[in-house]
């Protein structure tokens, strides 16, 4: 009877590994065009309010995988393209992808004060990291 604990045991921490991994991986998007979408930011970092006059747009990146270089992408919004480095107010973008490779896409918001300053950078949020996609990370495999 002990020796039948202790492979069952065994089993069941076999599974648990199995299962943990698995739950961690990144999701593989295997287009050359993908949309993403992402939450609009209501708040400063320091739990206070956004100050009346501000206003928050975002950039958004592209990186091969692993680097997270922060390497400003051209967007392809609602059917046109967009200069890689003006800011969007909008909460979602279409990318398109020139080359072949694998992708992680990163979202940096950025606040512009009364006189269309920028006034502050977000860190940059990669898709990659569980914590910025509700545990829902991915990355993009373009041109197989």
């Amino acid at each position: 009877m002990k020796k039948f604990g202790i492979i069952f045991f065994q089993l069941s921490m076999i599974i648990l590994m199995f299962s943990c991994s698995t739950a961690n991986q990144i999701k593989w998007v295997d287009e050359d065009k993908v949309a993403i979408s992402w939450d609009p930011v209501k708040m400063m970092a320091d739990r206070s309010n956004i100050t009346d006059g501000y206003e928050i747009k975002y950039l958004v990146y592209i990186d091969y995988f692993g680097k997270h270089s922060g390497v400003l992408v051209e967007k392809y919004i609602e059917g046109k393209w967009v200069d890689k480095e003006t800011p969007i107010a909008e909460t979602r973008c279409t990318i398109r992808f020139k080359e072949k490779g694998q992708f992680v896409i990163g979202v940096q918001s950025v606040l512009f004060d009364e006189e269309k300053q920028i006034k502050e950078h977000s860190a940059i949020a990669w898709s990659d990291y569980k914590i910025y996609t509700n545990s829902n990370p991915f990355a993009v495999q373009s041109g197989r």
